[in-house]
């Protein structure tokens, strides 16, 4: 299929005329100066820095749901970004404008208090290490501990500014003095918190919002919160109009600031649709990135080895009849579909009481007689079936199938799902967790056909790749060994061998210090940041590292992954793909010196190899337009951009990839930078486009495309698994690397 040429506008573009009245500064600085600038005029305009975005505070949007309205507020902003950009051979400044919408809850925890929505009892189950956000200074921390002992007029210790002295300050004088807050009720409890340096901090509940979303408004959010794109360049023109107001304007021209009115036009090229098999063995062209239609008709009858598993049932007893016949009905799936496995017909269940006030230590005893009873097992062949509510602490049973490596299947019975076990959307449930508990196992539904690879060169179609992926997730806090929870960041390493018409799996983790994207990296400082709340100043701050030693870089894996393949590998036919999530723009060159040596180090010379950064949270968008520009749609999947390209050094290319469909919102494009290519005559980009394109196709959990290549979603899968169950694990268990257990 030839490419398609489509008109495709992005936002703003900028043009620095002259820098008036500042000091000389070097490129880097340079770079931010705009950006430093811009988001003065925004604080100008009165607009409030939440995040990455500045939002409007002042004009909330009218929400005509009563429910809604009465547990959060949606406040209207944009994400802002000025870069350098190439197009053609021109390169300038961008200006990227992302409106978009801040919901942050209505109600205070001391609301949630004085209400009886939280209460002495279910305060450690509601609350611990939830995010909130205070009201004065939009920080956000994390709960640790509601302290019911103290109250505003509790002391704490600080040092005085002036004299150097320690003394004892009540928290109602300095949230008057410092903070600039009066302080309503004086019987409310504190809510307790860490900063830097393991530092107790205690937030009033009258000045702090729950950060997460409401659920009551989950489903209804994205339908008011999604913004079309005619609606965005709507918004960004309204914006631009504000801009262009006399005091924004000659903030800007003060510093030699100049914005051009019109949007930017851009070429895309529209990339053929690969082609997946099936299993057992049906060719397909999904439309439009969307291929659920097809699920039912897979079946497993290609593979004649059944896995001989050992099944055992974990449960509230208050569910118990709803329960099994629910998954009676996923056997019933599972048995349709043919999967590879053969099982007892009675199975030990195991149940806990999901109303009595020690549920949680129920729910523990109840995971220990499942690790007692299947010892007798290898602990591949163990699959623990877990029907869970979301007031149930499940974190015993995450930790029983981690440590013991079994393969888990939670299944959640809060009442919200539970209506939908009966609803229009009950038989695709069932089916979907069907599959992904054979998924699970490392048994595609659907894979590549490698010869039909768009733009791929056909000499390559019968190469074996190695795709790996590489996300590395910041936990908020992780229980460490020593009993104590500490922030840290949980990298995740995915290898997948493509081979035949065969797919082979590995994977291991490990733990990073807090905030370290990249192998071997510090963050530590000897001072409190700027960018710190008051609460937290005052204090040396010295994050508490993790051992690189102890660490396992990604040569090391990338060794261990090749001895696990084994004999399968062919040195002189292996093309070795890696995306790479999670890196900006200013740690490109850490990684080639981290991550990209490392593996031309232990990669057989021979090999293809080819190293690409994913970059997802990018502020472009891009919409179609009509040949006279009175009509704005989605870009359609699939779409490559090169225009507006960072100019990057000349051994990199980057390019700009849409891989998903929407109907609510404007669909938003990946960024690539292909950072390393060892035969580069041999895969142009546009064949990397192609492969690039086909791997959006991989996912196992979803019947479309995702918004990164299979294995990078694995990775971030697996990390945030390994991430959120807070468990003081440093590896995979041997028994699960092999599969894709974190699904």
């Amino acid at each position: 299929m030839a490419e398609k040429r489509i008109r495709v506008v992005v936002h703003k573009r900028e043009y620095i005329v002259e820098t008036k009245g500042c000091k000389k500064v070097g490129l880097e600085e340079y770079h931010a100066l705009p950006n430093i600038l811009f988001k003065r005029v925004l604080e100008h305009m009165e607009w409030k820095r939440m995040g990455q975005g500045f939002y409007d505070r002042k004009n909330p949007l009218n929400i005509s749901d009563a429910k809604i309205s009465s547990l959060a507020k949606i406040y209207p902003g944009v994400i802002s970004e000025i870069s350098l950009r190439k197009i053609g051979n021109e390169v300038t400044y961008y200006l990227s404008l992302d409106p978009t919408y801040k919901v942050m809850s209505s109600l205070t925890i001391f609301d949630m208090i004085s209400k009886g929505y939280i209460t002495k009892q279910n305060a450690p189950k509601k609350l611990a290490q939830k995010r909130v956000t205070t009201t004065y200074n939009l920080k956000t921390y994390y709960i640790e501990e509601i302290d019911w002992s103290k109250s505003p007029n509790s002391t704490f210790s600080m040092t005085n500014p002036r004299t150097g002295e320690k003394e004892e300050v009540k928290f109602v004088d300095y949230y008057y003095k410092t903070l600039h807050q009066t302080i309503e009720n004086m019987k409310q409890p504190l809510i307790r918190a860490t900063g830097r340096s393991k530092m107790t901090i205690y937030l009033i509940p009258e000045f702090c919002v729950l950060a997460e979303v409401p659920k009551a408004t989950m489903t209804q959010l994205p339908r008011i919160t999604s913004i079309a794109p005619r609606e965005r360049t709507t918004k960004i023109q309204t914006l631009l109009s504000k801009l262009f107001d006399a005091d924004p304007k000659h903030l800007l021209e003060n510093y030699g600031l100049k914005l051009d009115k019109n949007l930017e036009e851009v070429q895309g090229n529209k990339l053929s649709t690969p082609s997946l098999i099936l299993a057992p063995n049906s060719e397909i062209i999904p439309n439009n990135g969307d291929w659920r239609k097809s699920i039912p008709n897979i079946k497993f009858s290609h593979i004649t080895v059944k896995r001989k598993i050992h099944i055992s049932i974990v449960m509230a007893s208050e569910e118990k009849e709803g329960a099994l016949r629910f998954w009676g009905e996923i056997e019933s799936e599972l048995e349709k579909m043919k999967a590879p496995f053969s099982y007892d017909e009675k199975k030990p269940i195991y149940e806990f009481s999901a109303k009595s006030k020690q549920n949680i230590r129920n729910l523990d005893d109840a995971c220990e007689h499942v690790a007692r009873d299947n010892k007798q097992y290898n602990p591949s062949e163990v699959v623990v079936i877990a029907f869970v509510s979301d007031d149930v602490d499940y974190r015993k049973y995450r930790s029983l199938c981690l440590d013991h490596g079994y393969i888990g299947q939670a299944i959640n019975v809060s009442p919200v799902k539970k209506v939908k076990w009966e609803g229009n959307s009950a038989k695709s449930i069932k089916v979907n967790i069907a599959l992904q508990i054979i998924n699970k196992f490392g048994h595609p539904s659907w894979w590549l056909n490698m010869s039909k690879i768009p733009h791929f060169p056909p000499t390559y179609s019968k190469k074996q790749f190695l795709f790996i992926g590489i996300d590395v997730f910041h936990a908020s806090t992780i229980l460490t060994k020593d009993g104590v929870y500490q922030k840290c960041s949980v990298a995740a390493f995915i290898a997948q061998l493509v081979t035949s018409g065969k797919t082979m799996n590995y994977c291991n983790v490990e733990n990073r210090d807090a905030g370290a994207e990249i192998q071997g990296q510090r963050t530590k400082s000897s001072h409190a940041s700027s960018s710190m709340a008051e609460e937290e100043r005052g204090a040396p701050h010295l994050r508490q590292g993790v051992n690189p030693d102890k660490q396992q870089n990604l040569g090391q894996f990338v060794e261990a992954a090749l001895k696990h393949f084994g004999s399968t590998i062919q040195n002189d036919n292996l093309v070795v793909i890696v995306y790479r999530d999670g890196v900006a723009d200013n740690q490109m060159d850490e990684v080639d010196k981290a991550e990209v040596s490392l593996l031309k180090d232990v990669l057989p010379p021979q090999t293809h190899f080819i190293y690409m950064i994913v970059q997802k949270r990018v502020h472009n968008r891009f919409v179609m337009s009509s040949n006279d520009g009175s009509s704005y749609g989605n870009v359609a999947p699939g779409t490559v951009i090169e225009d507006l390209a960072r100019p990057n050094n000349s051994h990199r290319h980057n390019f700009f990839l849409v891989p998903c469909t929407t109907t609510l919102s404007t669909n938003k494009p990946v960024h690539y930078t292909i950072t390393y290519n060892s035969h580069p005559d041999l895969l142009s980009h546009q064949n990397i486009y192609g492969i690039t394109w086909a791997n959006h196709h991989t996912y196992q959990n979803w019947a479309g495309t995702v918004k990164v290549p299979g294995v990078c979603q694995y990775a971030h899968k697996l990390a945030y698994t390994f991430g959120e169950a807070k468990i003081p694990l440093s590896s995979v268990h041997k028994d699960l690397q092999n599969t894709l257990f974190y699904l």
